[in-house]
């Protein structure tokens, strides 16, 4: 039992707002039946979120785990949904470009503009660079990487004529498609990345195996129980994994240094 007030947070997957507010629910149905007290909101800085020292859970992006994390916070769980390019367990980036885009492969796309999250992305630079990686050597593929800030505002810049590609995570292309197809319109995928481990769910390092596995269950039970946020949210459960489970993105890392390209750019 978790005597003293937590946070937590599902702020790596927004929108649409059904999204959002699907995420809020299945926290606060967790909360409630594990009897723990919230307090304050999570911190809205990511990278100050993971770290609080009273986190129950929250949803990381996994190139920062394994670069960023190690030894501050404990992996809780991998998602599993229920979704295209979504194996148990995994997920993928989408290539994607303007519908009226002439070209048609990724090599093509050299000298280019690309749209992108940020540097510290799995989905948008992570996976791109490594599917780059044979393509660029030593070179600069792109004539400009511009920053977003985020996956749903890359896309909205490839449909605007502002960048011509952009990689982003397979289930915010698949949740727009879903509740907000509209929010697609002018776009298509045009390839899709190795697979990758989905984001993982990470606990802070206070809490004791005991309830670590507590807090594990809670999560399946959850979704049991609220079929309606685990539609909404695509989710068919949560698997065990380790911090071990997310090293393959280290190895693509690396793939990317050995082919001469250690920097998506």
């Amino acid at each position: 039992m978790i005597d003293t007030p937590v946070v937590a947070a599902l702020d790596m997957y927004v929108e649409p707002d059904c999204v959002r507010q699907a995420g809020r629910g299945f926290i606060d149905e967790v909360c409630r039946r594990l009897g723990v007290r919230r307090c304050a909101p999570a911190a809205a800085e990511l990278a100050v979120q993971w770290r609080q020292p009273n986190l129950l859970f929250a949803q990381a992006c996994g190139y920062p785990l394994v670069t960023q994390l190690q030894g501050q916070v404990a992996v809780l769980a991998v998602p599993s949904y229920d979704l295209a390019d979504c194996a148990p367990g995994e997920h993928c980036s989408l290539f994607v470009a303007a519908e009226g885009e002439a070209r048609r492969r990724l090599d093509e796309f050299r000298d280019t503009r690309l749209a992108l999250n940020g540097h510290d992305s799995n989905s948008g630079m992570n996976l791109l660079r490594h599917a780059l990686a044979p393509l660029g050597r030593d070179a600069a593929f792109f004539a400009e990487v511009r920053i977003s800030g985020g996956h749903v505002r890359s896309l909205a810049m490839v449909a605007a004529g502002e960048a011509e590609l952009t990689s982003v995570d397979a289930l915010t292309f698949a949740y727009l498609q879903r509740h907000a197809p509209e929010r697609l319109a002018g776009l298509r995928v045009l390839g899709r990345s190795a697979p990758s481990p989905a984001l993982p769910l990470i606990t802070s390092l206070r809490w004791s195996a005991t309830q670590r596995r507590e807090l594990f269950e809670a999560l399946n039970l959850t979704l049991v129980d609220c079929p309606e946020l685990a539609r909404t949210l695509a989710l068919k459960s949560f698997l065990p994994a380790g911090e071990e489970y997310y090293r393959i993105l280290l190895d693509y890392e690396r793939q990317a240094e050995g082919w001469g390209y250690p920097h998506l750019r």
